[in-house]
């Protein structure tokens, strides 16, 4: 699996629509995409590609790592496109504890996709860093 990042230092640059489109456009190109929301201060990658408010993202997860990661990842309208939503409705879910982003970059690596991209959000911050 290839996996590309998309960060950004500052907000509001459209690191968001970048994802989104790239994401669409390997899609087309007949790639197995998932996209996923790692801006879990402020989630919104949803509004972007056109699917339905998430009732559950991967802050979902990060509470319960024994629940089944892969019912999170959600079809989308575009062929070949899976989208992981953020879920920024759970405070504190943009500060990672260690075992935290341990446990979601192994459940990313096992995703069945040819190409994962990474919608990170902005800043620097440790937790951004570690998944770039």
């Amino acid at each position: 699996m290839r996996i590309l990042p998309i960060a950004s230092g500052k907000g509001g640059v459209g690191k968001s629509m970048v994802a989104a489109n790239l994401a669409i456009a390997m899609a087309q190109a007949g790639k197995k995409v998932v996209l996923a929301d790692l801006d879990l201060g402020a989630s919104n990658l949803h509004l972007i590609i056109g699917h339905r408010a998430p009732s559950a993202g991967i802050s979902s997860f990060l509470n319960d790592t024994k629940m089944d990661f892969n019912t999170l990842v959600a079809d989308t309208d575009i062929p070949n496109l899976r989208f992981l939503p953020g879920d920024a409705e759970i405070p504190g879910s943009a500060n990672l504890k260690a075992n935290q982003k341990n446990a979601l970059a192994r459940r990313l690596l096992s995703l069945d996709a040819d190409i994962l991209i990474l919608d990170l959000g902005a800043g620097t911050h440790q937790s951004i860093l570690d998944f770039f």
